[in-house]
């Protein structure tokens, strides 16, 4: 089974980092398509930020409920930002007062909290060992 983690890994490797072009039996290499800057999380783990953009995609979703149409006139685009400025400023201050950050789910932060441990201990690990350790701690 390892054996064809390897194949898998460094088919990756070869085909999506490192976009090897075979001409005439020789081997070029040229700039990867999706360099591993844009899609790896290791530095935002690393740094502790959110490896994923679900709040972000949260906030587009609920402004497409509140707009609730594709072809929406200047006015409600405008009425609709003063709302959202205003749902945005009242948490901001609320936190500026000292007050708790919103609650998160307990078993998100579990998660995470293994994530990291995974992470900090990476040197401890092999390679297929500490890929394992990050897979069962992600859910698709």
């Amino acid at each position: 089974m390892y054996h064809f983690i390897r194949i898998y890994l460094d088919y990756i490797i070869i085909i999506i980092i490192l976009r090897r072009i075979l001409r005439n039996g020789s081997e070029q290499r040229s700039p990867p398509l999706f360099p591993p800057n844009l899609w790896s999380v290791y530095d935002l783990i690393e740094n502790n930020y959110p490896r994923t953009q679900n709040i972000v995609e949260g906030w587009h979703q609920r402004w497409n409920a509140l707009i609730g149409k594709q072809h929406v006139g200047i006015y409600t685009i405008i009425a609709e930002m003063h709302k959202e400025q205003h749902q945005t400023y009242l948490p901001a201050e609320s936190i500026l007062h000292g007050e708790p950050l919103p609650y998160k789910r307990k078993h998100l932060i579990d998660c995470e909290n293994r994530i990291l441990t995974v992470f900090n201990n990476r040197n401890d690990y092999t390679l297929i060992d500490y890929l394992r350790g990050i897979s069962h701690n992600i859910s698709l």
